[in-house]
């Protein structure tokens, strides 16, 4: 039987008595489910990547509606079965939707690019990547209800954060001094709080697309902020890293930082995990996917 102790939400798959073991097949989307995906992401105005045409992907989806149990099972069903050893082991039902739907959004970016889940390897420090296809990068985070991930032909990394009440002395005992000293200069206490998650998700995103993760102490580089323009100051490599953040005005920050090469204009586009199916009678007004930016 498979390791750890599976919630209800886990148990709801259909087959999952026949998955015992992780014996699975592969994560395979319904083809009209793929085609829905594409044509989202061109109503979108999101050119996905094509030879010669190469562009950042930015991909964004709320997990509540992986709280129906129903749900949850039908994508559980179609995951490869380390992720869903993974997931069983993830105590916390919140924590269980975010690895999924991080999953979810990320593969089907990858069918569309002609990649899936059996491409990847994992290399140092456990990062995920496709060692047959140099032409695709990706990244994932997931914060609260929010899961995102990054797609390029260049090195990216990413990270979602909810807004919360935080203590200050965090940063002022993890964050570089200059860093600090940008949330001290804020006016009130709501402006600090959107600075630290602002650093935060910037800091992150470089330790990640650098693959080095929280073993980069946070006070070993800074963050730079000069008019429009975000910088890094860092003893890592020599190499040159692009910033791009986004607030999408949903109580969250988004950040995704990119080697050698400017992110250009990717506007997130948010998936309804609840609607991809074309099954799945839980309908709600508008289309299946829409543009995050502007945000209605």
């Amino acid at each position: 039987m498979p390791k750890g102790n599976p919630s209800g939400q886990t148990i709801a798959s259909e087959k999952y008595q026949k998955k015992a073991g992780y014996k699975t097949k592969g994560f395979k989307l319904k083809g009209d489910i793929a085609e829905r995906f594409a044509l989202a992401c061109e109503k979108a105005g999101v050119n996905l990547m094509v030879p010669g045409t190469i562009n950042t992907i930015i991909i964004t989806a709320d997990v509540d509606p992986l709280a129906d149990a129903d749900l949850f099972g039908f994508y559980y069903d179609r995951l490869p079965g380390y992720r869903q050893e993974k997931i069983d082991r993830i105590r916390f039902p919140e924590d269980k939707r975010q690895s999924l739907g991080a999953w979810v959004i990320l593969e089907m970016t990858l069918r569309r690019l002609g990649a899936d889940h059996a491409d990847i390897a994992f290399g140092e420090n456990g990062k995920p990547y496709l060692p047959e296809r140099n032409d695709i990068k990706f990244n994932i985070s997931h914060s609260g209800s929010k899961v995102m991930c990054a797609v390029s032909d260049h090195d990216i990394g990413c990270d979602v954060e909810k807004i919360k009440d935080t203590k200050l002395r965090i940063a002022r005992r993890f964050f570089n001094e200059a860093e600090y000293a940008y949330i001290e200069n804020c006016p009130d206490s709501e402006s600090q709080k959107t600075m630290f998650f602002r650093l935060w998700t910037l800091k992150e995103s470089f330790m990640k697309v650098i693959g080095l993760g929280f073993k980069l102490p946070l006070n070993e580089f800074c963050i730079q902020f000069e008019g429009d323009s975000i910088s890094v100051v860092q003893n890592v490599d020599d190499r040159d890293y692009y910033f791009k953040e986004y607030d999408l005005g949903d109580g969250y920050r988004y950040a995704v930082c990119s080697v050698g090469k400017e992110i250009v204009e990717a506007e997130p586009v948010r998936i309804d995990l609840a609607e991809i199916n074309g099954d799945w009678h839980h309908k709600q007004k508008g289309t299946l996917y829409e543009k995050l930016l502007p945000s209605p």
